[in-house]
């Protein structure tokens, strides 16, 4: 099995690391570029009526993805955050 790694990185610093699937990270990573394209069109649209009162709405659900640590025994874990909070993602093959 190959071994894929997720980095999170949110406002404010923290980073978060998970390991799993290809198709699972490449598929969050394509979920956070839409939601990051629609935001944009949305805050524009905002502006340009000059509505000053523009809210993200959509972002704050939180996400989870599934996958396992970096340790040794490789235990299960849930990686949790919210789309507003993401400022950057990036995944890669490890192994």
């Amino acid at each position: 099995m190959k071994i894929w790694e997720l980095n999170v990185y949110c406002e404010n610093g923290p980073a978060y690391s998970i390991l799993g699937e290809e198709d699972v990270f490449k598929a969050e990573l394509i979920a956070w570029q839409e939601y990051q394209r629609r935001d944009i069109q949305e805050a524009q649209e905002a502006q340009a009526s000059f509505s000053s009162e523009y809210i993200d709405t959509e972002g704050f659900e939180v996400r989870t993805v599934e996958g396992f640590s970096h340790s040794l025994g490789r235990h299960p874990v849930v990686l949790g955050y919210r789309f507003n909070e993401v400022r950057g993602m990036t995944i890669m093959r490890i192994g």
